[in-house]
């Protein structure tokens, strides 16, 4: 179970007008349940219908960098509030576009209709996914790729792929199991069990695993998801995590995998036989066909559990109908693990010496166990506003709730933000509206906490060239340096574990 947290960094300044004039593409949305099997296995999903289908993974968005996107969304949930966050989109002129339920929005209710409309001005890699309960656990996400005139490898033939873990329930009914009481005080299981994962929608899942009675709604053999390719052909992969409580180990059998881009980032190629996506974060890699023309597995592993789930990798020429016969050692194999070897091909580190940091936030993150649901900022748990916070702000309104954080910044502050991880876990954290610098993390220690020591640690700051992104992880009892520029208006959000296992509020 991943359970969210919010730090609001709120810049009280007037937001810019819609001034810029650029292409727009419009499109129309209803979002539905449906019954399918993904894995094989058939339960209520959430997803898009365009108005030709519906869709599951939800429709890509693609626009070129610097035109406009509206999205009429239709609520088509009979008895869900919805919303839609547009993962890697900074909105800098539309902050109001956010989609996150009662920050930046309310909650489009059951029946009702939410313009979105916002600026694309963020080139890369991104999604967009529910910011309403879980919903995006259930299904509700999609891609959202922002074409580069100057990308360096648009020329390359591509896939996107979505990886996620997969559940036979709903997160109402996951969420209603794994809270019921004990006389001991703990819940059940601080991680839900894994079931089985999917590569773009699809995975097989081991029907002689149900019961008798299960296993009448199970079909067998389900397809897996399959990358046609050619021989001596290098194609960019675009790999987006929408798990909800695993990060993934990603392998191609006997192929390298050469990362180009983070999270809409040009870095330098760094080239790995492994690569570690967490939650949220998005890779750019390019492979080249260089193997005997055949099927190869495509591997994604949980980290902490080790249960696999795959696709296939098959060379035009190869039998549709086969699987691969291959395996691979990777035991001696590289892997990447986190940023620090990602070199950003653009770097402007004037802004990121700490002489110039204008404000430093310092964030404690603790769990009160057994009772793992109880998770803090600085001692403070999220609290929803009755008023979206965008909307209070702009009255002067603004005050933390006992238990919401809220941090006031002024506009052009050079903001350096210090982690300290409690949790005996790592755990992903997102920030809206900036990308970040990954300036420093300390070592990941299962033994004891280190916590973050300016006399020690601040000489570790790499000021020269840190990866940018806006999704990074927490190592498990340690700390973070992070450091970005508070250039953009309105209200952020800190999002400290992407969650799924939360409960969802009706209408």
């Amino acid at each position: 179970m991943e359970i969210p947290i919010l730090v609001l960094l709120s810049m009280l300044i007037a937001c810019n007008s819609w001034l810029t004039v650029g292409a727009r593409h419009q499109y129309q949305w209803t979002v539905q349940y449906a019954k399918t099997n993904p894995d094989g296995y058939f339960r209520t999903v959430i997803g898009i219908d365009d108005g030709t289908k519906w869709q599951f993974p939800g429709p890509v968005v693609r626009v070129a960098k610097g035109e406009w996107v509206t999205v009429l969304l239709h609520n088509g949930l009979p008895t869900e509030a919805t919303s839609i966050h547009w993962h890697g989109q900074h909105q800098r002129e539309t902050p109001w576009m956010d989609g996150v339920q009662q920050i930046t929005q309310y909650p489009i209710l059951p029946t009702k209709i939410f313009n979105y409309t916002f600026h694309a001005d963020i080139s890369g890699t991104h999604w967009y996914h529910s910011h309403t309960g879980g919903q995006y656990t259930d299904g509700l996400f999609g891609a959202l790729i922002v074409d580069d005139p100057n990308d360096p490898y648009r020329d390359l033939p591509e896939n996107i792929v979505f990886i996620n873990e997969w559940y036979h329930q709903t997160v109402i009914d996951t969420f209603d199991i794994f809270t019921e009481y004990q006389p001991t005080g703990h819940f059940y299981n601080p991680l839900v069990d894994f079931v089985s994962g999917l590569f773009n929608g699809k995975g097989r899942y081991n029907c002689s695993l149900l019961t008798s009675f299960d296993n009448n709604t199970c079909i067998p053999d389900s397809p897996y998801e399959r990358f046609v390719v050619e021989y001596n052909q290098t194609y960019r992969f675009r790999f987006i995590s929408a798990g909800s409580q695993f990060t993934y180990i990603l392998s191609v059998d006997q192929h390298n995998l050469t990362v180009v881009a983070i999270d809409g980032n040009y870095v330098q190629p760094h080239t790995t036989q492994q690569l570690v996506i967490e939650i949220g974060q998005r890779y750019d890699v390019l492979v080249h066909m260089n193997q005997p023309p055949d099927n190869y597995w495509i591997r994604a592993v949980t980290e902490r559990t080790l249960n696999e789930f795959n696709a296939i990798l098959q060379y035009s020429t190869a039998s549709n109908n086969s699987e691969p016969k291959y395996s691979w050692n990777l035991t001696t194999g590289t892997i990447l693990l986190d940023s620090k070897p990602l070199i950003p091909t653009n770097v402007n580190t004037f802004s990121l010496r700490p002489p110039n940091f204008t404000k430093t936030v310092f964030l404690n993150i603790t769990c009160h166990e057994p009772v793992i649901d109880k998770c803090f900022v600085n001692e403070k748990q999220l609290r929803l506003p009755s008023i979206p916070t965008l909307l209070t702000m702009f009255q002067n309104q603004v005050a933390p709730y006992n238990t919401t954080n809220i941090f006031d910044l002024a506009y052009g502050d050079n903001v350096l933000v210090i982690i300290n991880n409690f949790i005996n876990g790592s755990h992903p954290m997102h920030l809206h509206g900036h990308d970040f610098y990954v300036l420093a993390a300390g070592p990941t220690s299962q033994t004891s906490i280190i916590n973050f020591n300016e006399e020690r640690d601040a000489g570790s700051f790499n000021k020269e060239n840190p990866p940018r992104r806006d999704t990074i992880s927490l190592p498990r009892q340690s700390w973070l340096a992070i450091g970005f520029v508070a250039d953009n208006g309105c209200c952020s959000l800190m999002l400290y574990d992407i969650s799924a296992f939360k409960k969802r509020n009706n209408k």
